[in-house]
């Protein structure tokens, strides 16, 4: 609704104009101190937009946090529930209550006026009551206060008076908690009540005393820095969920495997609960446990090739926020190989006259080939028709200064190449071509004065099978390290008789896992 429809209600508005916080906007940092995680029901209700003397009202629920912060004050994560501001509201604690001093600023809008310069609209919590003033109608309190009551099993209620806000009634409040611009504008809406409810969720950490080392996670050809911590047989990952930063899940160690438990709390993401699960890629089902084939010893742990690390929005059924199909966790190596890892061709439509164009989606890997992350800076891409390169010439669609061969990995340009998802790994490209039968795409890394260059990777237009069109093997490099194990996942020496799990490492970061029986 904008300001011109309210006033046309005869909601005339006399509004404050808020100081500013001290870091000159709203706290949208995480503040230090103790996180909870609390269920969230509330009312709110707004005026009818036909008729503005009538006030509707709505029941809502949602997951938010409250933090006892290490600086003394309390911090309520998204003040008004009705709005996804992602910032937090400061209220400091007098004995059975948790007030805060109004107004705060809690929402900062980027505008853009009509000489196309950017500018910042901010938003206040602010309560209303109603004005003598007929005029006025409806105003903002100056120098109040939002006061929260806690209960003895820690619950928090919104403490607002009972009274006359609302014309005809006396058993509802007699002020609304609101959000008001400096120019007054508050859009006819505030909330009633607001009732949280302290959860019983407690996030995995990893202990102090922990060794931790930094590993990357990988999942079809994309590698995600993570944490791993080591404590006895129990081991530790952090950093797998871009969303929660800190999501940590915990893993315990028996003979050869490392198996996780399902339903383990990792945070929260857009008011949701998110979970640690494992499942089934193939069935698409939840499963009770994940686990990795992770020897003692060994600097590499890898899943089944139908296993399933999801962080889900659900208990019940697969919903995920972020996953990784039949993941790899290895330790980098020292001195990582520079060639970049295989893109990986996902869907290809081909070329319409009405459009002028056919599309190409592609995951391009920021990895090499022996998993090591690589410099995406340093990254670039050629699109190749029957195993010839591609150049892009300058269009109307494809805004560049000069044809161009090798694409930049990160280059945006709308309707013609972008990229998406995780760390910026998904691309989607619209050459202007036809005439082809197949079509390539090739990962290139130019680093310290050389280039490195992945397979071409090709899509056969007419069959819609995908082959490499160079037909590379990546060697190994000189052995590193060859251990045993038992089927326990004891180290063991090489003429240990029975079954035995014999794991070479190479220099350049890569593992192979053979079995063998000693008689």
């Amino acid at each position: 609704m904008t300001k011109g429809i309210l006033l046309s209600f005869g909601l005339a508005l006399a509004g404050i104009i808020p100081s500013l916080a001290a870091d000159g906007g709203p706290i949208s940092e995480q503040p230090e101190g103790t996180v909870k995680e609390y269920q969230r029901n509330y009312v709110w209700g707004h005026f009818n937009w036909e008729n503005p003397d009538e006030f509707l009202t709505e029941e809502g629920e949602k997951i938010t946090r409250v933090i006892e912060g290490t600086d003394g004050y309390w911090y309520i994560y998204n003040p008004q529930p009705t709005d996804d501001t992602k910032t937090y509201l400061r209220l400091r604690r007098e004995g059975d209550r948790l007030i805060a001093d109004l107004p705060q600023i809690i929402m900062r809008e980027e505008q853009e006026d009509d000489n196309g310069e950017i500018y910042y609209r901010d938003f206040s919590a602010m309560l209303f009551e109603r004005s003598d003033n007929p005029d006025e109608r409806y105003v903002a309190k100056e120098g109040c206060q939002l006061i929260y009551q806690i209960a003895d099993d820690g619950t928090l209620s919104l403490d607002l008076p009972v009274g006359d806000f609302f014309e005809g009634t006396t058993d509802r409040p007699s002020e609304l908690y609101c959000m008001q611009s400096p120019d007054g504008y508050w859009g006819g809406r505030g909330v009633l009540t607001d009732v949280l409810q302290p959860l019983d969720l407690q996030p995995v950490v990893i202990p102090d005393g922990a060794e931790i080392q930094n590993w990357v996670m990988i999942s079809q050809n994309v590698g995600t820095p993570v944490e791993v911590g080591f404590s006895g047989d129990d081991v530790y990952l952090r950093g797998f969920e871009p969303e929660i930063p800190g999501a940590t899940v915990k893993g315990t160690r028996y003979g050869m495997d490392l198996v996780l438990k399902s339903k383990q709390y990792l945070g929260l993401y857009d008011n949701k609960i998110c979970w640690f699960y494992g499942a089934n890629v193939n069935t698409l089902e939840l499963t009770d446990d994940f686990m990795f084939m992770f020897p003692y010893e060994s600097t590499e742990m890898k899943a089944m090739s139908d296993a399933w690390f999801v962080t889900n929005m659900s208990t019940e059924e697969v919903s995920y926020l972020s996953s990784y199909i039949a993941p790899v966790v290895k330790l980098p190596s020292e001195n990582g190989s520079k060639q970049p890892a295989d893109p990986i061709i996902k869907y290809f439509a081909d070329y319409y006259e009405d459009s002028g164009f056919c599309y190409l989606s592609v995951v391009l890997p920021n990895i090499g080939i022996d998993g090591n992350i690589l410099n995406q800076d340093n990254l670039y891409y050629i699109i190749y028709l029957d195993n010839e390169p591609f150049t892009f010439e300058p269009s109307e669609r494809f805004d560049i200064p000069e044809p161009m061969t090798e694409i930049p990995y990160l280059m945006q340009v709308p309707g013609a190449v972008m990229t998406f998802g995780k760390y910026n790994t998904e691309h989607s490209i619209y050459p202007e071509c036809t005439g082809f039968d197949l079509i390539g795409v090739q990962l290139v890394n130019k680093e310290g004065g050389e280039t490195y260059a992945s397979n071409i990777i090709n899509y056969n237009v007419e069959t819609g099978e995908i082959t490499s069109g160079i037909k590379e093997t990546a060697t190994p490099g000189n052995i590193k390290r060859t251990t045993f194990f038992n089927i326990a996942g004891t180290h063991v020496t090489p003429d240990t008789k029975g079954l035995l799990i014999k794991m070479v490492e190479y220099d350049d970061g890569t593992v192979e896992s053979l079995k063998i029986i000693n008689k």
